[in-house]
């Protein structure tokens, strides 16, 4: 998408009809630089309605039931209605 400074980006797993997006923030997110970068982005998608929500390594793979249920809320706010399937079916990364 374009940003409102002409800059292009993208969102790691996006919902482009409600706004909203998952961001996973690996360790590149804490280099010199980047995290600037990243502050500047997220906020220039707020000017344009987006909301994020971020993750990083330890819940995505300890407490993934809580980073869904989450991602569940915030697009049912804005009118996204997820049905999720159960646990069991759920692929978690592991190291």
């Amino acid at each position: 998408m374009t940003l409102p400074d002409g800059r292009w980006s993208v969102i790691d797993l996006a919902w482009p009809g409600a706004r909203y997006g998952l961001e996973y923030e690996g360790g590149h997110h804490r280099e010199a630089g980047r995290y600037a970068a990243d502050l500047r982005r997220v906020e220039l998608l707020r000017d344009i309605d987006w909301r994020l929500t971020h993750t990083e390594w330890l819940q995505l793979t300890q407490r993934p039931e809580e980073l869904v249920l989450r991602v569940q809320r915030r697009l049912a706010d804005r009118g996204v209605h997820l049905r999720l399937r159960p646990r069991r079916y759920w692929i978690v990364p592991v190291r």
